[in-house]
């Protein structure tokens, strides 16, 4: 097609049209991220102030490159590029864009950021996203396909499970880039990746254009970005690169490209129409061409012959001549060759209309933000937009002496090596040339100017409205940035108030300001974005009229975008070291009733025991010591002792303290029946209510047994007691029934009792789903108990994620850890603050929480990691309660307690996690005084969370190089895990600070020390597979019989949440419409199938798309092959809980 048809002999001529082109081209749209620059206002600011971008890839990034080459077994010292690279590269917003999280982790940078870059690019433009879907849009897309998207698919390939990888294919194929943006907004326009190398997206933005004037598609989305997955100097350096990774373009020093990353987005629409539709123009397309080298000495050599074609065949279309352009944004990539030959390309070109010399001013976007490869050209048109906004060339970069190999002299260009004018409607020429061979030059012209229609009216207020409360925060601060301190200073108040309701969608969570003045509105938008419940108002403006008005070129809406990278789904350590406890259906071998057992109980007790076994001899709990109890027991010829005491009074500091007496008694008891020698013929039966980690329906936590029961595995190892049993019961009275028929046997696992059903403690794999920690910035976070191993590394862990300042709560001072530390923070920008605290004390825990608020401290999380080893045999301390290793676990966690509840700055905190030990679940001499700080800990987590605090308990296995269990010498000592290094703690730490689990147990468990000698030892039992290891973490259990609804249901969810990587889904929510496309489905029914084989079909997964559908489907397939239905009595934990429902 031959445009310059429709144009006049004048402008064919050179003269300047007034009129509109029919071929013109409108931009209307813009997002990028650029280096230091997210918008174009910033974009700006950049290039004004010339500001230097090179420097490494940011902590986390590099964090990501080693922890690949761990994965790989890669052990050479990686090296890390310098160039010009974005920040938050791993941050996206999946639920926005209908993708899974598993989806997003998978899928490659590119095709995040643009789908990201296509929504802003739109409303932009002033459209809502709703308005734009379903029509005849076209997508355009510049990819190097086999760039750095093949890089992020290839350690994928290398790296995920068999059964995951087909999952990351369809989000890094480069076909599917446009096609998925097609996909979500619905658009029926062609969709098209374009491969030319460097001229990339500019060969992109020349499709579009021609597709616009054709009448292929009515409005185009032309898009294109670059991103290192692995900014590393072997996987991305071509030879061209410059060493110190700075670009010199046409400087005597010139020495090669530097690096550069970002994405450039633009939504384009004929000019005509745009005007028809009120749309706000950036600026005019009004010429591009396209061409190759075809043959020259090589095929990455560039042709100046080839170059000096495209570029006046461009200036012919676009109807200009060379002395009517202002300004030429060239390929500039600061490269021996390249530079010179594209110089004399130029030269050539202007020649064939006129002699003059050094009347247009050129520069180079490479010299501020490095080379962009395949988005470089749309970059140059965003750089050539703002200048035409702002009416300024600015200076070029690292130009200090001309090319001796460029005449600049004679030549009809100069370096723009200063800020220079340009005219109000001006004329800019783009130039991308790819080392494939195709070249790219676009003509821009400043848009034509528009009379403003519609009446100023007063403005309704302004309405802001996002997804969720964090992404609406984001939105008003973006706002308040862009009306302070960019282009929104210059809008109208009035327009603005319109627009936000004319020109976005509404959705949940909106909030509606009143002002009067732009200071006043950046004001409220501030104090709102950090109150935002506040603010937020069930008022829906809608007005949805033709538009009357000029559209705003406004902020995007902002988005909660969250981390999502390939290896933090892999979980390859979490997988092996992440551990919880769960209570399984116990079946007693027969009922064994007790006639020679002395009861400590109330008398409400002690009748429901006598009812089942007989009149047996019994003592008040009050009126209980050692020496009546001995008397009793030979009295009656006991070989039993059943102590069951219960609270006098609400009030958990208490009962732990009552607790502390029976442990005396029990322990005093001890000595006298080692005395006379018949402590081998007694066993001891503990029975406790609510002293478990699970949480079931009108739990009631009584303190009173803390210290018998955490206790028990010492008493076993340090005593030679006949047994020491361990049961937990409810309030329902067949609990106390079922104790009564069973206590003449021993229990070497704890049991818990619910409505009469027996379930043992079990140790099982944690299920681990994607959800990662994101560490706040704004937000303090708080150590309980100073700078130990677990401490130090946690503070590490934070401060390399993003915070900026930790406070470290001590009884006592240590200066060598604290500059030590202090030191090793500053490089990653964070502060350490020391404050005296004892945790003990409630006095030192309130000063502690007044020092936070008096500086208006925001506490984004708390670890408690107080407290001292044991190491003390139960015979031979003098009493059992220990101020070092108990009360900092006891007292310091109730102190705790009551502070962040009357406290103001833990509002809306994330964790408080609580540093346990996995020594409570074996029987360990020394070490019983331990063990009760840490069973208080994991049986506390249950009520705190029901209180509203973000509670967890972490029982970690020994440290090797850190803390403790290396101070006093008690690694390699836990038999049931193996020890664990800092370094390992810390790649699971993310996870655990996420606190979906209750109770973790964090270390690997030996398989083989379990079969040979350990299991005797532990309080808990193993889930185990037939050969005797320990089972894996990777899969559902496999069903063995018809299992209740309630579980079948939950399997279908493990499978979900383990395939998708999603925190929850809702027993209602359609798989269909969660973002899971055929391949996801595919996978999920491959999980359900390894758990209930031959029970669904895939394709029943159609038809029953829901959680409850699906579960009630399956369930009804397994009641029928089984022949019965056997499953309605209670099996399982969750059919006690289904009954105490109802009851």
């Amino acid at each position: 097609m031959d445009l310059s048809e429709l144009f006049t002999e004048q402008n064919q001529a050179g003269g300047r049209k007034e009129l509109i082109n029919p071929g013109d081209i409108a931009i209307i749209g813009i997002s990028l991220r650029l280096p230091f620059a997210d918008n174009p206002d910033r974009f700006w600011e950049l290039l004004s102030n010339s500001i230097d971008t090179v420097r490494l890839p940011e902590e986390n990034r590099r964090r990501d490159c080693i922890y690949r080459n761990k994965l790989l077994q890669n052990e050479n010292e990686p090296q890390f590029c310098e160039g010009s690279f974005l920040s938050e590269v791993d941050k996206f917003d999946a639920a926005y864009f209908g993708c899974t999280p598993r989806e997003a982790d998978y899928m490659s940078l590119i095709q995040r950021m643009l789908l990201t870059g296509s929504a802003e690019a739109i409303e932009n433009a002033g459209y809502r996203i709703s308005e734009v879907k379903s029509g005849r849009t076209g997508v355009f897309v510049g990819y190097i396909g086999d760039g750095d998207g093949g890089q992020y698919m290839e350690a994928m390939k290398q790296l995920l499970p068999s059964d995951r990888k087909a999952m990351a294919v369809t989000g890094n194929l480069s076909s599917v880039i446009a096609g998925h943006v097609s996909h979500f907004f619905d658009f029926h326009g062609p969709a098209v990746v374009v491969d030319t190398a460097c001229s990339s997206s500019l060969t992109a933005l020349h499709l579009a254009v021609r597709s616009l004037q054709c009448g292929d598609c009515e409005q185009a989305v032309v898009g294109s970005a670059r991103v290192l997955a692995f900014p590393l100097k072997q996987d991305y350096e071509l030879g061209m690169e410059s060493p110190d990774g700075v670009t010199k373009a046409f400087d005597d020093s010139a020495d090669g490209t530097g690096l550069g990353e970002g994405m450039v987005c633009m939504l384009l629409k004929p000019l005509e129409r745009a005007l028809e539709d009120h749309d706000s123009v950036y600026a005019v397309i009004a010429g591009t061409a396209v061409n190759q080298d075809g043959a020259t000495l090589g095929i990455t050599a560039p042709s100046a012959e080839a170059q000096e074609e495209v570029i006046v065949r461009a200036w012919k279309e676009a109807g200009v001549r060379p002395q009517d352009i202002d300004y030429i944004e060239t390929h500039g990539t600061g490269t021996k060759l390249g530079d010179p030959v594209e110089l004399t390309a130029l030269e050539r070109a202007v020649r064939r209309y006129t002699k003059g010399k050094q009347f247009c001013p050129i520069g180079s976007l490479k010299t501020n933000i490095g080379h962009l490869y395949e988005t470089s050209g749309l970059a140059g048109v965003a750089k050539a937009i703002v200048c035409m906004e702002h009416r300024r060339i600015p200076p070029i970069r690292n130009f200090y002496e001309p090319n001796r190999m460029i005449d600049f002299v004679s030549s009809p260009v100069f370096i723009a090596d200063r800020p220079l004018a340009l005219p109000k409607q001006a004329v800019i020429g783009v130039s991308s040339f790819g080392f494939s061979g195709t070249n790219c030059h676009v003509i821009l012209k400043s848009p034509p100017e528009t009379e403003e229609t519609g009446d100023e009216e007063k403005n309704s207020g302004f309405v802001f409205s996002a997804r969720s409360d964090r992404a609406l925060s984001k939105t008003l601060l973006d706002f308040a940035d862009w009306l302070e301190h960019g282009s929104g200073r210059k809008v109208s108040l009035s327009k603005l108030s319109k627009a936000l309701i004319t020109e976005r969608d509404q959705s949940d969570r909106s909030v509606c300001i009143e002002a009067g003045s732009h200071r006043e509105l950046i004001r409220e938008l501030r104090k709102a974005a950090s109150a935002i419940p506040s603010y937020l108002t069930a008022e829906q403006k809608r007005s949805r009229g033709k538009q009357q008005v000029q559209r705003l070129h406004m902020p995007p809406t902002g988005r909660e975008e969250k981390r999502h990278w390939f290896t933090d789904s892999l979980a390859a350590v979490v997988r092996d070291s992440l551990n919880t406890i769960r209570y399984r259906a116990y079946e007693a071998d027969g009922k064994q009733v007790p006639e020679d057992v002395l009861l400590i109980c109330t008398e409400e007790n002690r009748a429901v025991l006598c009812g089942v076994c007989g009149e047996l001899p019994h003592v008040e709990p009050e009126f209980a010591n050692a020496g009546l109890v001995y008397d009793m027991m030979r009295k009656h010829s006991c070989t039993g002792l059943l102590l069951c005491a219960e609270y006098i009074k609400e009030d958990t500091a208490l009962q732990v303290k009552e607790s502390e007496t029976y442990a005396e008694l029990i322990l005093e008891l001890a000595r006298m029946l080692e005395k006379d020698g018949t402590i081998r013929s007694v066993r001891l039966i503990f029975v406790s209510r609510g002293l478990t980690v699970d949480a079931y329906p009108g739990k009631e936590t009584d303190y009173t047994m803390l210290y018998p029961c955490a206790l028990s595995g010492a008493l076993r190892c340090e005593f030679a007691f006949a047994g020491v049993s361990v049961i937990d019961i409810d309030r329902a009275p067949e609990s106390m029934v079922w104790v009564a028929e069973n206590c003449g046997k021993t229990f070497s696992k704890h049991i818990a009792v619910r409505n009469g059903s027996a379930f043992v403690k079990q140790l099982e794999p944690l299920r681990v789903n994607n959800s990662i920690y994101s560490v706040k910035e704004d937000k303090c976070y708080v150590l309980l108990g100073g700078l130990g191993g677990i401490g130090s590394a946690t503070a590490l862990y934070l401060a390399r994620n993003g915070a900026r300042l930790i406070i470290a709560a001590q009884r006592h001072e240590h200066p060598e850890k604290y500059r030590k530390l202090a030191s090793q923070l500053s490089e990653y920008h964070c502060e350490l603050q020391t404050v005296q605290c004892d945790i003990c004390s409630a006095w030192s825990v309130e000063k502690l929480f007044r020092y936070l608020e008096e500086r208006s401290l925001r506490v984004g999380g708390m670890v408690h990691c107080a407290g001292s080893a044991g190491g003390a045999l139960l015979r031979n301390v003098n009493t059992v309660h220990s101020t070092n290793v108990i009360s900092p676990k006891t007292d310091g966690l109730l102190n705790i307690e009551r502070a962040i509840r009357n406290s103001s700055c833990c509002q809306g905190m994330d964790f408080l996690m609580l540093s346990s030990s996995a020594m409570t679940l074996a029987d360990i001499p020394g070490q019983g005084q331990y063990s009760v700080g840490n069973y208080f800990m994991d049986v506390c987590v249950s009520r705190l969370r029901a209180k509203g605090i973000p509670a967890c308990s972490v029982d970690w296995t020994a440290w090797s190089d850190a803390g403790m269990a290396r101070d006093n010498h008690f690694t390699g000592y836990m038999g049931l895990m193996d020890d664990m290094t800092a370094e390992k703690a810390m790649e699971i730490l993310p996870v655990l600070l996420c606190g979906s689990e209750p109770l973790t147990v964090a270390g690997k468990i030996c398989s083989h020390r379990l079969r040979d000698h350990m299991d005797a030892r532990l309080s808990v039992n193993i889930l185990m597979d037939s050969s005797g290891h320990a089972v894996e973490k990777t899969k559902p259990e496999k069903a063995a019989s018809v299992s209740s609804a309630e579980e079948v249901r939950r399997t279908i969810v493990e499978c979900i949440m383990d395939v998708t990587g999603l925190e929850s889904i809702g027993d209602e929510d359609n798989l269909l419409e969660s973002g899971m496309d055929s391949i996801t489905l595919s996978r999920i029914h491959e999980s359900i199938e390894e758990a209930y084989p031959g029970a669904v079909m895939m394709s029943q997964m159609f038809v029953y798309p829901t959680v409850s559908g699906l579960s009630g489907y399956i369930y009804e397939n397994l009641v029928q092959k089984s022949g019965d239905n056997k499953t309605s009595g209670v099996r399982n934990i969750d059919d006690a809980i289904s009954l105490l429902e109802k009851m």
